[in-house]
């Protein structure tokens, strides 16, 4: 068979169409199939944000609250590159939220090498840090309605440094690959499964108000 190459097209007797990629094209081909495929894997990054108004407009932001934490980033170094802390507390705006009080957010954003292992790691230290001194409601994997991100939601009782008073906090965690962080409100006593399921989502509406895309 006779072939005339034209650039990239083989003309000739016999039949007609694009020529085999050379190894150069070749190689510029797979190259950037992978860089597709490494887009379609890689997770949306994320950042921790505080904005006034979180949950529909129900609570809003306690500008008088404390500063994050920055040794708390320091602590998870190990399971978070590039740690930054972050804390919130938010209050309720108006009438007939949950539990009626306030509500924390504490957390790190960067790149979370293992989510598991630094949603753990983050549960540890606030754990002693708080003082906490038994887990009152075990942990309790919950997927908030409208989402497809669990939550690990608990109940625990804490003590204070110096004072035999305790208090329940009720709290649920995430982590994925660039956020840890933990919703965390006071309740009066061990709250039933309707009642946890309801803060998960309260938790799982301030996750998407407080998580903000890079």
């Amino acid at each position: 068979m006779l072939a005339v190459v034209v650039g990239a097209v083989v003309v000739g007797c016999g039949g007609s169409g694009q020529a085999p990629p050379g190894p150069e094209r070749a190689t510029d081909d797979r190259e950037r199939a992978a860089d597709r495929e490494r887009a379609d894997e890689r997770p949306e990054r994320y950042r921790l944000a505080m904005p006034d108004r979180v949950v529909e407009k129900r609570y809003e932001r306690d500008h008088d609250a404390s500063p994050p934490d920055e040794t708390l980033a320091e602590v998870l170094a190990g399971q978070v590159q590039d740690a930054q802390a972050a804390f919130g507390v938010y209050r309720p705006a108006g009438s007939g939220d949950y539990g009626g009080g306030m509500i924390t957010v504490t957390g790190v954003h960067g790149v979370v090498l293992s989510p598991v292992t630094a949603r753990d790691e983050l549960l540890d230290v606030l754990d002693r840090r708080d003082l906490v001194r038994q887990v009152v409601v075990a942990p309790r994997t919950i997927t908030p309605p409208g989402s497809e991100e669990p939550l690990l939601c608990r109940v625990v009782e804490r003590g204070y440094e110096g004072d035999d008073h305790t208090s329940l906090n009720a709290s649920c965690t995430w982590a994925e690959a660039s956020t840890v962080a933990t919703v965390v409100t006071s309740v009066q006593t061990p709250p039933g499964t309707g009642e946890l399921d309801a803060f998960a989502a309260v938790a799982g509406a301030m996750r998407d108000d407080v998580r903000v895309g890079y």
